[in-house]
C-alpha cells in the first residue's frame, strides 16, 4: 500500500514538473516581451541583458565584501561594473573604501560628507548623477563626498560614518534620512545584530540580506517566465491599478511593510542622529528628510497601505529630533 502511494506521488510530482517545464519552454518561445530578449542597445554585441545583472570590468565578479558592522557588506574597493536595471545601463566605479566617487580632495574647497542609503549612493544613476555629484558641481566652495550605501538604515549609516570619517577632511556632514524604508532597514539590522549573523561575502547580482537559500531561489525564480506570468495575473486581478514596474522588479520574498512607525522606530532614528552628531564633534551637521517615490506616484499599488501618511509621521519625528538636538 505504501509503495503504491509513493509511486503515485512520484508520478504526480513528475507530471507537475514536466507540465511546468513545457509551459516555461512555450512562454520563452511565444512571449513577445520576454526578459531573456537582448536589449535594443546591445543587440549588435549579442549580449543578453538580465534585469539587475552586472557586467564586471575589473575586480572580482561579485559586488560585496564582508563588513562586520553592516548586514549587506560594502562594495568591493576599486571595482567597476555596468548594471542593467529599469531598462537602462549605468556605470558604477568605487573608490578604495568601496564607496562611489573619488576621495581626491581639493584643498581649496571645504569638504562635506554626505550620508545616506541607496538614494545618496545613486542606485539608478551614473556617477555624475548622484546627489553628492550634483552638489559638488553646483558649489564653487565645497566638495561633497559620497558616503551613501544601498540597503542601509540610519543605524548602519552611523556605523559606516564611524568607520570612514577620518578618511576625508570635512567640516560639514549632511545626513539624508529616507522616510520610505529606513524604518524597516533599521528593524532588519536590529534583528540581524541580535542573531549575530554574518552577511555572505559574495552577493550577486544585487545586495540582499536574506539567507543563502533565499538568494538562490530569488535568482532562479526571477528568470522564469512562469513567475512573470504569475505576477501578471496577480496584478490583473488586483483591485489596485496595474504597476508595470512591479512586473519587472518583483520580490518573491518581499517582507510586509509597516502600516505606521512605532516608538521603537523613532528611538532608532534618534539614536542614529545622536551618534552621528557625537562622531561629527565640532563639525556642523544637517538633517535632510528624503522622500520615497510612493509619495509622488499615488496611483501605484505600493506594499504599504498609506505611504504618504507613513512618510509624514517619519518626517514630523525627524523635525522633533532635529529641534531637540539643535540641528537645522
Amino acid at each position: 500500500m505504501l509503495k503504491k502511494t509513493l509511486e503515485t506521488f512520484y508520478l504526480i510530482t513528475f507530471g507537475v514538473f514536466l507540465a511546468l517545464g513545457l509551459c516555461e519552454i512555450f512562454l520563452r518561445i511565444a512571449a513577445p516581451d520576454t526578459i531573456f530578449s537582448s536589449h535594443i542597445s546591445r543587440l549588435q554585441s549579442h549580449l543578453t541583458l538580465h534585469d539587475y545583472e552586472n557586467y564586471y570590468c575589473k575586480g572580482p565578479h561579485y559586488r560585496n565584501e564582508f563588513n562586520a558592522l553592516l548586514r549587506s557588506g560594502l562594495e568591493i574597493p576599486n571595482s567597476a561594473y555596468f548594471q542593467f536595471r529599469n531598462d537602462q545601463v549605468n556605470f558604477f566605479t568605487h573608490n578604495e573604501l568601496g564607496l562611489r566617487g573619488s576621495l581626491h580632495q581639493d584643498k581649496n574647497k571645504t569638504g562635506v560628507v554626505v550620508l545616506g542609503d541607496s538614494m545618496v549612493r545613486g542606485e539608478l544613476a551614473d556617477i555624475t548623477e548622484t546627489i553628492p555629484s550634483f552638489l559638488s558641481d553646483w558649489s564653487v566652495s565645497h566638495q561633497f563626498f559620497n558616503f551613501g550605501s544601498g540597503g542601509l538604515g540610519t543605524l548602519e549609516i552611523a556605523s559606516l560614518y564611524e568607520q570612514f570619517l577620518d578618511k576625508v577632511d570635512h567640516q560639514l556632514v549632511i545626513f539624508f534620512i529616507n522616510t520610505s524604508n529606513d524604518i524597516e532597514d533599521n528593524a532588519h539590522f536590529q534583528k540581524w545584530a541580535k542573531l549575530n549573523l554574518k552577511p555572505t561575502t559574495k552577493i550577486e547580482p544585487i545586495q540582499i540580506r536574506e539567507s543563502w537559500l533565499d538568494i538562490k531561489l530569488r535568482q532562479i525564480f526571477s528568470k522564469l517566465e512562469l513567475t512573470r506570468l504569475y505576477f501578471d495575473l496577480a496584478v490583473h486581478f488586483d483591485d489596485d491599478k496595474k504597476h508595470p514596474a512591479r512586473l519587472r522588479h518583483f520580490d518573491p520574498f518581499r517582507k510586509t511593510k509597516k502600516d505606521q512607525p512605532t516608538d521603537d522606530d523613532f528611538d532608532a532614528l534618534s539614536e542614529s542622529v545622536q551618534r552621528v552628531k557625537s562622531l561629527a564633534g565640532k563639525r556642523s551637521l544637517i538633517l535632510v528628510s528624503l522622500p520615497g517615490a510612493e509619495e509622488f506616484y499615488t496611483n501605484i499599488a505600493w506594499p504599504r497601505p498609506n505611504p504618504g501618511n507613513f512618510a509624514k509621521m517619519v518626517r514630523e519625528q525627524l523635525e522633533i529630533i532635529a529641534k531637540s538636538e539643535g540641528l537645522p
